[in-house]
């Protein structure tokens, strides 16, 4: 395992409103997250990416006059 990162499994769900990508299980391995996605049920999309640790993921937007 490294400290820099964790690898995430996110599904897209076509049907939902935005925002339609959710996070459902973040894992130490890349090995063990896609173990997971194995085992998931196919009516959904999955997206398996590797997330650095201590980041700050918020969106801000100002809108401008």
């Amino acid at each position: 395992m490294t400290n820099d990162y964790v690898w995430g499994i996110f599904v897209a769900d076509r049907t939902a409103a935005f925002p339609n990508f959710f996070p459902i299980g973040i894992y130490t391995t890349r090995e063990l997250a896609l173990n997971e996605v194995n085992a998931l049920p196919r009516d959904h999309n999955y997206q398996v990416l590797r997330m650095p640790l201590n980041q700050n993921f918020a969106y801000s937007h100002k809108k401008e006059w």
